[in-house]
């Protein structure tokens, strides 16, 4: 604990001024794995000079006066000029208001990294009722609430932004007379120092990497990797038995993915971990926002189907297709390789059609795809979404998700003031057409033709790109989905001209919504289950 001492100093009155000014509070140390707390020489002086309008609160405790540390390499917490704390508290009139100090300057620093003055103002606070005290100031909300959007989104994997802006403590306490409290701030957060490897051990990635997400079940971290510093410095909060999964992307366009599980990290923790990662190749490394709250990843292609080997599995590329115009009837049927389905599938026995009907068949019935009737889903092929096919994590995007992926509304029509439209545009790919849909970062990307409304080019093929000048736009994490036709009752039609895509998502007991793409893209369209539309999976962060 921190030991605090007051000075007694002549009252000061200015009765024309009606705010309230503190000089205020505390530090932390966070020293080794688990200790938080003060040494004998972090002792404090109040200077508080009273004053029936204006207050003056002055607290100094150990600080070193750099510009550059945060966290050091022994995970020792300090201030840093330019920092703010933040101070939450009811004022007279029973509101809440959260007031933050001044910043921070070489001056409000002393000692060896663990003391510092604050200013802050507060205007007619109510002394009956605590305060709480939020540092850093950028980890509080307007309305005193703790700012974890910015956790989950805001961190860039380095020491000194995470120390100044998202390694949260905090102090609540009730006022002490006319005296704000002092305070012993208390860590809420776990930090932990990421160094990562190739599953051998023989390729660095950390220095690679440009984005991380971390998810623990309940919270998701979204990490851009703009600066690393021997390591990736991230802030989470406590977790009790958790699974972890960890992926990261790297700057040569690599997915690299870990899972680890019954993890339990105490507020206060400091870990340097070693992860050993294993390459996904299956991922495109873009991240999309599928919801306010959602992101996902898509697969590396299309979903197919080999009948001979009964195996599902994803395209080699974005651009590859296994149909083509004119197939009919039995030749369709005879098809081995296929990537039209229809939505669902059922175990009831229909003549010439075997003892189940599978999602690749052909009928013009669209109630033989359940739930409809009597005819009862498999464990295998649910309700339209084809995620369980190829394992954890993998699945359908919703009728909602695809909307808001197009940024549009659930008539068709854009969203009103929303851009999202410029983030996708019509394009040719290695002699494919299709849409390319850009991730949510697309700070990297330059090569992106002029589009307008819904993503239309000046002709329907827009940009052309062979596959050395797209495997940049993949790299940076761009989806290409192609127009790969659909297939009504037994014919494929439209091939390199629409593209059909399902929703996980029912609109009747016959009928499914899909995402047309084409001469324009409509998210908001349904279908027979009968019909065979296109599989495009994601996988989620969430």
């Amino acid at each position: 604990m921190c030991i605090l001492k007051s000075k007694k100093h002549a009252k000061m009155k200015n009765k024309m001024n009606k705010t309230m000014k503190f000089l205020s509070m505390a530090a932390l140390a966070l020293v080794g794995a688990v200790m938080t707390g003060c040494s004998n020489d972090d002792i404090v002086d109040i200077d508080q000079p009273g004053n029936d309008n204006v207050e003056r609160l002055t607290i100094v405790a150990n600080l070193d006066g750099s510009t550059t540390r945060a966290i050091n390499n022994d995970a020792v917490k300090t201030y840093a000029p330019g920092e703010k704390i933040a101070v939450v508290y009811k004022n007279t009139s029973g509101n809440t208001v959260k007031a933050e100090s001044d910043a921070l300057t070489d001056g409000d620093i002393t000692g060896s990294g663990k003391s510092a003055k604050f200013t802050v103002t507060l205007t007619n606070p109510d002394k009956n009722v605590n305060v709480t005290y939020i540092y850093p100031a950028a980890m509080a909300k307007d309305d005193g609430s703790v700012n974890y959007d910015a956790l989950y989104n805001e961190q860039d994997g380095s020491r000194n932004k995470l120390a100044s802006n998202f390694d949260y403590c905090t102090y609540t306490g009730a006022w002490n007379g006319v005296k704000l409290p002092a305070a012993t701030l208390e860590n809420q957060l776990v930090v932990c120092k990421y160094v990562i490897k190739n599953n051998e051990g023989t390729e660095d990635i950390t220095s690679k990497a440009t984005a991380m997400t971390i998810s623990d079940g309940a919270n998701v971290y979204t990490i851009n990797c703009g600066y690393v510093d021997e390591g990736i410095y991230v802030a989470i909060k406590p977790i009790t038995s958790a699974n972890i999964k960890y992926t990261v992307i790297t700057n040569d366009g690599k997915v690299w993915t870990k899972s680890v599980s019954g993890k339990t990290y105490a507020a206060g923790d400091w870990f340097p971990l070693g992860l050993r990662m294993t390459l996904d190749t299956n991922m495109i490394p873009g991240l999309f926002s599928v919801s306010a709250s959602k992101k996902v990843y898509f697969s590396k292609g299309n979903l197919q189907y080999t009948k001979s080997t009964s195996t599902w599995s994803f395209m080699d590329h974005q651009y590859s297709t296994v149909e083509t115009n004119g197939l009919v009837g039995n030749d369709y049927a005879n098809k081995d390789v296929v990537s039209l389905f229809g939505w669902g599938t059922s175990n009831q026995t229909i003549a010439n059609y075997g003892s189940a009907y599978q999602p690749w068949s052909t009928i013009a019935t669209g109630e033989y795809y359940g739930p409809s009737g009597n005819y009862n889903l498999t464990d295998t092929y649910a309700n339209g979404d084809w995620g369980v096919n190829m394992g954890s994590g993998w699945r359908t995007l919703t009728m909602a998700e695809w909307l808001y992926l197009f940024g549009m509304e659930a008539n068709n029509t854009d969203k009103e003031g929303h851009a999202r439209y410029r983030k996708y545009f019509r394009a040719t790919v290695n002699g494919v057409i299709g849409i390319v849909v850009l991730p949510d970062d697309i700070s990297g990307i330059s090569d992106i033709p002029e589009v307008s409304s819904r993503g239309k080019t000046s002709t329907f093929d827009g940009k052309t790109y062979t596959t050395e000048t797209w495997s940049t736009l993949e790299a940076a994490g761009c989806v290409f989905l192609p127009a790969a036709g659909s297939r009504p009752d037994t014919e494929v039609r439209g091939v390199n001209w629409y593209g059909y895509y399902w929703s996980s998502t029912a609109a009747s007991v016959n009928s499914a919504y899909e995402v047309i793409i084409g001469s324009e893209v409509r998210p908001l369209e349904s279908t027979g289950r009968d019909v065979g539309c296109l599989v495009r999976l994601v996988r989620k962060v969430e």
